[in-house]
């Protein structure tokens, strides 16, 4: 399989996982907002709210990083680079792909184990629902390490360039745009939005 078909399906399951935890995030608002009427008119309210909560925006988060990551959206500051020639500041991306790779093996693993301790010991949450650790935990951890792998499979495809002296590539796939570069984009999903719905625009 090649590289731009195994990206196109990478970022078809980072884009699924995107809308899903959007709209998880939608019925996490509205659960919210149903929770204080009714705590403020009729003196209810859901128990783990806050609780639920916070596992959702920690998984969705944990998600989201590997989309962030095919769209070159991480923030990243390169001042000192974009004074070297284009094979240094290939080489560069590389570094900084591996060495990110590196810090989120190490996360990922952390996740999967802190999940199995977890599920071994039995562990619960200390709140009233009393909910198993290991659920959360393992929607967590499974999350970092998709991310982990997106950074893998982004880092061989990289190496691979490297050796055959692809800087130009590697800046494209990697690299951070520049502003003037970000600038037109932007103003081109402008237009393109203008265009398709204009009666909305105004």
């Amino acid at each position: 399989m090649s590289f731009q078909n195994t990206e196109a399906r990478i970022r078809s399951i980072s884009d699924w996982l995107c809308i899903a935890g959007g709209w998880g995030l939608v019925g996490l608002s509205v659960w919210i907002v149903v929770n204080v009427l009714l705590r403020k008119f009729v003196n209810f309210s859901f128990q783990g709210v806050d609780e639920y909560g916070g596992y959702f925006l920690a998984i969705v988060s944990a998600a989201g990083f590997a989309k962030a990551v095919l769209d070159k959206a991480h923030v990243r500051i390169d001042v000192v680079t974009r004074l070297f020639p284009q094979p240094v500041r290939a080489v560069f991306d590389v570094v900084a792909v591996g060495l990110l790779f590196a810090m989120m093996w190490i996360i990922a693993s952390k996740a999967i184990l802190l999940t199995y301790e977890s599920w071994r010991m039995g562990a619960l949450t200390p709140s009233v629902l009393r909910t198993p650790l290991w659920i959360p935990q393992s929607l967590w951890a499974l999350a970092l390490a998709w991310f982990a792998f997106v950074i893998g499979f982004l880092l061989l495809w990289a190496l691979a360039r490297l050796l055959k002296a692809d800087f130009a590539g590697i800046e494209d796939k990697l690299g951070q745009d520049d502003i003037e570069t970000e600038v037109a984009a932007e103003i081109a999903d402008a237009r393109a939005r203008l265009a398709a719905s204009p009666k909305e625009a105004l």
